[in-house]
């Protein structure tokens, strides 16, 4: 990310495009010997976790050490018209001996050559190619690149097929009329484009199609003169591939630097509000990695950005769980680019276990995805809310104004979201009732949202409405959700802001999710009253880095977002002082 941002910033227009045939990467390089030396640039490529880290030899010597996934060298000087034997050893390897695979090439003279190390140690447990091509690891070479290009007016760009659960792809220039710069781009398979130096949106379709799998900003306005190999890379399925690292599209320049494409995004929040005793504290694994450790009942995240288009996987596990192969349940969400979800867990785990739905709603643990959500109002100065349905043992309701007033969402079953409503920030008082029945009052809240101007709320029947039938789960109450992951509970007859000031009794560092993060991370923290806070970060040298909160704050639990996207990997420390409390706990930073 750090060259994207320095060498590749600014805008300009789409300048030329020149699409080339594709070519085969899969190359016997015998060319006769010439009298110059040959270029050679080794890329790993290869998503199979078993290969995460490898070592490199070349003629039995060892010449990269513990070469990491989406690594690169720059391109070396080698002696033209030799035959090489490039051997490739697991990251552990001692000597030529622990090779396991290994491949021949002779490279001709005044000529640049690109390895790329991609494919899978054991097809059999991988998703196999949709097109039916070979996913075996394999050293694929990508001959007679330019290092450079011959003009500042000019970027080349190397593309090369190597996600292995992919079908063939197109690679378009997003624009009023879109550009398709590959067309029909096989798995191993390369083609090599020139464009102008200028920021451009590409789209990953399925070949021939209007269908995209996923998006990516790639801002070559600064990269005039420069040559750059563009790798699909990694797996669409991470579930279905042992858990790898998630596709994306991996930009890699002349002297080594690498940097993955900004994927463009959707949003999630994650909350939790299953009231099944058996789930009270959660560990949350997003796409196969650990997203958040004891993660409690009635919990929410603020919202997360993911890539569009892609499929993403989030599992449950009890809390001390040692990675995703402990997870009791895995549910599989695919937002598309610009959306906002609520995704909420809800239910419970054996359902003969606890109270039937009154309305024969089935009422497994699941993840609810509640499309088109807002984080903030639409309408300037209001508040705007939805109602969601979580209460496993409640008939349908009515959520109205109270003493027989208008009904504002309408008979709600479990699992079922009003649309918004937009209101002044004000206070009011509602009932929740039986649906169409106006005398079956449920509970009676005072909703004070007199200080939420602006935001967006998400309000969720929770709990049980009976807790001695359902394994004296929590009591049936309201959870208001903001936007950045604050959660409030309105026991009947309390406010809003009442209960900002009753929720937490006691001040608490909760700690950060997810841990170890990269590049971003959001520390949780609760205060009983309203505090002058400060929530500062450190290296482990004592040296401060970011400041995230210095002001003055209300009580409640509330959350602030670390980005160490310039920050080198290691731990670091962050100290909450408010008041006189004060408490430090530490994070792990992985790039």
């Amino acid at each position: 990310m750090k060259f994207i941002t320095e060498k590749m910033r600014g805008l300009a227009t789409v300048l030329a495009v020149l699409a080339l045939p594709l070519a085969a990467t899969a190359q016997s390089v015998t060319d006769v010997e010439g009298d110059g030396p040959a270029f050679l640039q080794v890329i790993h490529n290869a998503a199979d976790p078993g290969a995460a880290e490898v070592d490199i030899y070349l003629n039995g010597t060892l010449l990269l050490d513990d070469f990491a996934f989406r690594e690169a060298t720059g391109f070396t000087e080698l002696e033209s018209g030799v035959e090489y034997t490039i051997g490739v050893a697991p990251g552990n390897s001692t000597g030529a001996g622990d090779i396991i695979a290994d491949f021949q090439v002779t490279l001709s003279a005044n000529t640049s050559y690109i390895a790329v190390a991609n494919g899978v140690l054991s097809p059999d447990d991988f998703s196999a190619n949709p097109d039916e091509l070979s996913i075996a690891f394999n050293l694929e070479i990508i001959a007679d690149v330019d290092q450079e290009a011959a003009s500042a007016d000019d970027v080349i760009i190397n593309v090369f097929h190597g996600a292995t659960d992919a079908p063939a792809v197109d690679i378009n220039a997003r624009a009023a009329a879109p550009v398709t710069l590959v067309p029909n781009a096989s798995y191993a398979d390369a083609a090599t484009i020139t464009v102008g130096p200028a920021a451009y949106i590409l789209d990953v379709n399925v070949a021939g199609t209007d269908l995209t799998a996923a998006a990516f900003d790639a801002d070559l306005s600064a990269a005039g003169g420069a040559a750059v190999t563009v790798l699909a890379s990694g797996f669409l399925d991470v579930e279905a591939n042992q858990w790898g690292e998630q596709f994306g599209l991996l930009a890699v320049f002349s002297d080594g630097t690498t940097a993955l494409l900004p994927a463009l995004t959707a949003s999630a929040q994650v909350i939790h509000n299953a009231a099944d005793p058996g789930v009270a504290e959660v560990d949350v694994y997003l796409n196969g990695a650990l997203f958040a450790t004891d993660f409690p009942f009635r919990a929410a995240t603020p919202f997360l950005e993911l890539p569009a288009g892609l499929s993403h996987y989030i599992s449950f596990a009890a809390p001390g769980s040692e990675s995703i192969d402990d997870a009791i349940a895995t549910f599989e969400v695919a937002l598309g680019e610009g959306e906002l979800w609520h995704l909420v867990a809800n239910g419970v785990l054996t359902p003969g276990d606890f109270a039937a739905n009154p309305d024969g709603a089935e009422t497994d643990f699941n993840v609810f995805a509640l499309i088109e959500a807002r984080d903030q109002a639409e309408t300037a100065g209001n508040v705007e809310f939805r109602v969601w349905h979580g209460a496993t043992d409640a008939p349908s309701v009515d959520l109205r104004l109270t003493a027989g007033g208008a009904v504002l969402a309408g008979n709600l079953g479990y699992g079922e979201v009003s649309d918004y409503l937009s209101v002044a920030a004000d206070e009011y008082v509602v009932d929740v009732t039986a649906a169409g029945d106006g005398n079956a009052v449920v509970g009676t809240y005072t909703l004070d949202v007199s200080s939420l101007a602006d935001q967006a709320v998400l309000a969720l029947a929770s709990g049980f409405l009976s807790p001695a039938g359902n394994n004296d789960g929590e009591a049936f109450e309201i959870l208001v959700v903001l936007a950045d992951g604050t959660t409030l509970t309105l026991p009947v007859g309390t406010s809003i802001d009442s209960d900002l000031a009753a929720l937490p009794g006691t001040f608490e560092l909760k700690g950060n999710f997810p841990n170890p993060f990269n590049p971003t991370t959001n520390i949780q923290f609760a205060i009983p009253a309203a505090s002058d806070v400060t929530l500062t970060v450190y290296d482990m040298l004592g040296r401060q880095v970011a400041v995230l909160v210095n002001g003055t704050l209300s009580a409640g639990t509330h959350t602030a977002t670390f980005d160490a996207s310039n920050l080198s990997s290691g731990t670091y420390m962050y100290r909450l002082q408010a008041g006189n409390f004060v408490e430090t706990s530490k994070m792990m930073l992985i790039k």
